[in-house]
């Protein structure tokens, strides 16, 4: 690969693509078990479209952080802008390229599917531009969580069956709250060059003590609601693996705490989300096969 290609693939942080897969791949897997007769075929560019959004959501929110001094070469955030590998109006232009070629996706499948994919894509797009408008609100936390948890989620269920469900849409939290934590994390580690840049992150909102314990309750809480799905019947008991991942959120919840280690905070959250989405689509192999 060559050092420009590379450049400009680093600029998307491809590394958080997890994030937009995971609840495509999971959802997806558990419609494999229910509806056989689902639309397989559209499943790669559903994956395509939830990607090419977050990416382009990735490079307009870093034209913002960088504009509103959120990011600066004191940040630990994206380094893209702050070490002038590009201009910032090529990262927006850029952002809003790949904005536009997910939206044209987008829009072929809700043609395909009916009009509440083309509204769930619309609001996606607004949600994509804006969402630095909300996040210096202290409402970021909240969109990541609508967006990576339900609204892909159910998107991916519509698009697939042309139906909606409550398992799905339960299915999806314990995703959306995890990816969230990444977010979450992020602001936690972000707090000092948050509140010099004049940005009220919902982490600022609740303080250093409070803020570690919404991070908690974004780990503990997927734990929680993936064994009340084993032991009701909405997923298999072979959803109780995600226990293997205990030791990860183990060492989350103690890196919060540790403001030595806050630096690492966001990947190690990530790694968390990534390895807990495996092992959840791990658990409905047998059910796959049934």
């Amino acid at each position: 690969m060559s050092t420009e290609l590379k450049k400009w693939l680093t600029a998307t942080r491809p590394w958080s693509i997890p994030a937009s897969a995971a609840p495509v791949i999971v959802i997806a897997s558990w419609l494999y078990g229910h509806h056989a007769e689902a639309r397989w075929s559209l499943a790669p560019l559903v994956l395509l479209s939830a990607v090419l959004f977050q990416l382009a959501g990735n490079l307009i929110s870093d034209y913002f952080d960088f504009s509103f001094g959120v990011d600066t070469v004191e940040t630990a955030g994206s380094r893209t802008l702050p070490d002038k590998i590009f201009r910032p109006r090529t990262i927006l232009l850029y952002g809003l390229i790949i904005l536009a070629i997910g939206s044209l996706s987008g829009l072929y499948l809700a043609w395909l599917s009916g009009p509440f994919l083309f509204y769930l894509g619309l609001a996606g797009c607004v949600a994509t531009f804006f969402y630095y408008a909300l996040k210096f609100r202290g409402a970021g936390v909240f969109l990541i969580f609508v967006i990576f948890g339900p609204g892909i989620a159910l998107g991916t269920e519509y698009t697939l069956t042309c139906q909606l469900s409550w398992e799905c849409l339960l299915l999806s939290l314990p995703i959306g709250l995890l990816t969230t934590a990444i977010l979450h994390a992020n602001d936690i580690r972000d707090q000092t060059h948050d509140q010099a840049a004049g940005v009220h992150t919902f982490a600022l909102w609740l303080g250093p003590r409070n803020a570690s314990h919404f991070y908690r309750f974004l780990i503990i809480t997927p734990y929680l609601l993936i064994g009340g799905y084993g032991f009701s019947g909405i997923l298999p008991l072979t959803s109780l693996i995600i226990l293997i991942t205990l030791p990860m959120a183990r060492a989350a919840v103690h890196t919060v705490t540790d403001t030595r280690q806050l630096d690492s905070l966001d990947r190690i959250t990530a790694r968390l989300q990534t390895v807990f989405s495996i092992f959840i689509t791990v658990s409905l192999l047998p059910q796959i096969g049934h």
